[in-house]
């Protein structure tokens, strides 16, 4: 069954890396990894979508030298949704959520690519619970609103 979210282009806003000097190859990778989504809506077309998301990784602040690198990446995907009827908290959340999967998937290659030629090897970086980011970003805007 075909997802009626598909992605028609993506590029890459911005990315930076930097190499963690204190990194101990030998211990366990401990990092913190955050996703910061946006729904950008074309008021033109409402059937296109833009999804700004920004990814932060880097070591956790009780261990500097877990983690190999620190650095951020922000990609922007332009979607059409092919369901006219849908409502639009659906559309949002599909956006939100299978769009974020689909962005994301992305841009984790990309810092894979980038980090391969880095003192320490490629990163991946680690898969994430996007329903779960997706619920907190809804709890974040409530707590904003009140």
């Amino acid at each position: 069954m075909q997802s009626p979210l598909q992605l028609d282009a993506y590029l890459i806003d911005e990315v930076a890396v930097s190499v963690n000097v204190d990194y101990e190859p030998e211990g366990e990778l401990v990092g913190d990894v955050s996703l910061q989504p946006r729904h950008l809506v074309n008021d033109e077309h409402p059937e296109l979508h833009q999804l700004v998301l920004e990814v932060r990784f880097g070591p956790a602040d009780s261990a500097p030298g877990s983690y190999p690198y620190s650095g951020h990446i922000v990609g922007r995907g332009v979607f059409h949704v092919e369901q006219a009827d849908a409502d639009i908290d659906a559309t949002a959340k599909l956006i939100l959520v299978n769009g974020t999967a689909i962005l994301l998937g992305l841009l984790r290659g990309h810092i894979s690519q980038i980090t391969a030629l880095g003192l320490h090897g490629p990163l991946l970086l680690p898969a994430l619970n996007i329903v779960q980011a997706w619920e907190d970003s809804r709890q974040e805007a409530t707590d904003v609103a009140e």
